[in-house]
């Protein structure tokens, strides 16, 4: 994973003191632990279900930060459920279903998109290929997770 890949939220206090007029000295520099109020609060601003559709590819390559759609696109459906947790964990889980006789072909990357065709992909994978055959179902579950660094 590349250090632009990690992404979080972190607090940082920085504690200067000084006498009257005098210059400012750096006396302490403190992390500290945002607060699951506060973590919670980031969720509640986001909605799951603005990324509603789900789409898998036969395609192949590395993914990157700047994709805008799959390496080859195949098949693209609504997202079966989405779910926003924040009690415990702070993650959205995004459910994605294929049955027997929507798609029949190889399936090596997924990305979850905020409309039916073309639109914003919000995530690229790219994993090992494996066939999907008429007699098989597929569910790919996906999930973000705030944390803490």
């Amino acid at each position: 994973m590349q250090t632009a890949d990690r992404l979080g939220l972190k607090g940082i206090a920085e504690i200067f003191v000084r006498e009257a007029g005098g210059e400012w000295k750096l006396v302490r520099r403190v992390s500290n632990i945002l607060t699951d109020d506060f973590l919670s609060r980031i969720m509640d601003t986001q909605t799951p279900s603005a990324y509603g559709y789900f789409a898998v590819g036969d395609g192949s390559g590395t993914p990157s930060g700047s994709n805008t759609a799959l390496f080859n696109e195949t098949f693209r459906k609504a997202v079966s459920n989405t779910i926003k947790e924040t009690q415990s964990d702070f993650y959205y889980k995004w459910e994605c279903y294929i049955t027997t006789t929507e798609y029949t072909g190889n399936i090596s990357e997924f990305g979850l998109f905020d409309a039916a065709s073309a639109g914003n992909m919000m995530n690229h994978i790219a994993f090992a290929s494996f066939y999907k055959s008429s007699t098989m179902e597929v569910r790919i579950d996906y999930y973000l997770y705030l944390t803490r660094l």
